[in-house]
């Protein structure tokens, strides 16, 4: 019974981490059919990646065995209908998660295999480092406001930080998406590569990282993304609370999830 149990919890395990040579760990997401952040994913995701640092990893690759989907951001039923403390746990996880990563001691890629809309782009952007593949749909963007929602201050710090405020306003306030080739240009992307080529350039670009002296890269890193943790924690999670309880932003929810649901059928 018990090695039953154990095999049923590690079935439904939708975050892994591993070693990939002594120095660089893959961190992988692995909720089908698209890699969907929902309260499970981001529970185990912060357990993971605190195991991950403390095993003595400098760098990690964060990216999934999905050939056609990243992260597909937030579960939007866990933002739909939800009491205020529901709602709070999960977002705050959420804002929990990607705190750890972006301001993570350990260098960091991500390796975008597909789409990453959304919540996928927040993931992506708080990593040091981003490649993804050639493709001609629009894959990558901050498209919360096509959802009916405004992104919380943090993530508006943070594009304007990437994308400088012109792009970031513009996408931000349209709800963009956009194919990779785009999203290079504008500063969501620092490559481009054949599918092939994406875990070993992610682990070329990783050995650049590694070879500077790792106090002064980790002080720098930390000291030009503190404004943008600055904007995380309780006020952060309580405001994105009531822009997402607007009645008005409920409805685009919903809206969004029904047609999400017609998508699949």
């Amino acid at each position: 019974m018990l090695r039953s149990t154990v095999a049923l919890r590690l079935a439904r395990t939708l975050v892994s981490w591993a070693r990939a040579s002594e120095n660089v760990a893959h961190f992988k997401l692995n909720n089908p059919p698209v890699n969907a952040i929902s309260k499970q994913l981001i529970t185990e995701a912060k357990q993971a990646w605190s195991d991950m640092e403390a095993s003595g990893v400098q760098g990690a690759v964060i990216t999934t065995d999905n050939k056609k989907v990243f992260c597909a951001g937030i579960n939007l039923p866990e933002i739909i209908d939800t009491t205020e403390a529901q709602f709070c746990e999960y977002y705050g996880l959420f804002e929990g998660f990607m705190r750890q990563v972006l301001m993570s001691p350990l260098a960091t890629v991500a390796a975008i295999p597909g789409f990453a809309p959304a919540g996928g782009t927040v993931l992506a952007l708080c990593c040091d480092y981003r490649i993804s593949v050639p493709s001609d749909k629009p894959t990558i963007g901050l498209t919360e406001v096509a959802v009916g929602i405004a992104a919380p201050s943090w993530i508006m710090e943070m594009a304007k930080l990437n994308l400088g405020f012109r792009n970031a306003e513009y996408d931000l306030c349209l709800g963009r998406a956009m194919p990779p080739q785009e999203a290079l240009e504008r500063g969501y992307l620092h490559e481009i590569v054949p599918a092939e080529d994406l875990l070993p350039r992610a682990h070329t670009v990783l050995e650049a990282y590694l070879a500077a002296p790792a106090h002064a890269r980790q002080k720098s890193k930390l000291e030009l993304r503190q404004p943008i943790a600055n904007l995380m924690g309780p006020d952060s999670i309580a405001r994105f609370y009531k822009t997402c309880s607007d009645p008005r932003a409920q409805q685009c929810l919903k809206a969004a999830l029904q047609a999400l649901g017609k998508g699949k059928k």
